[in-house]
């Protein structure tokens, strides 16, 4: 299992030219802090990653689109991260972090 510096995945943990293929083992419910405020985020843990994927609404909803909505019939489904040169936050354009479909896979953990 590969080691992160943090305990949230971040971009740059993660290859800019090949999916990172990931097994959900779990999810919480966290608070962490964002835009200097403290929010309530659900954070995705994988068997391939020991750091947290903070969800957005952007990969909430594609998780939701590939295997539904119930978050407990996630565990144990795998998708793909990729790294997005381009995603708007606060309306900066910065390298993120993205859901698709293993179909896409390229690279595996």
């Amino acid at each position: 299992m590969p080691e992160f510096s943090t305990l949230y995945l971040q971009a740059s943990d993660l290859p800019d030219d090949a999916d990172t293929i990931v097994t959900i083992r779990s999810f919480e419910r966290k608070e962490l802090r964002q835009d200097d405020k403290m929010r309530m985020k659900w954070v995705l843990y994988f068997d391939e990653i020991e750091a947290g994927l903070a969800l957005n609404d952007t990969n909430g909803r594609a998780i939701c689109g590939l295997i539904g909505k119930e978050m407990t019939v996630w565990i144990g489904k795998q998708v793909a991260l990729y790294v997005h040169p381009s995603v708007e936050y606060n309306g900066v354009h910065l390298r993120g972090i993205r859901v698709r479909s293993v179909s896409n896979l390229t690279t595996k953990i």
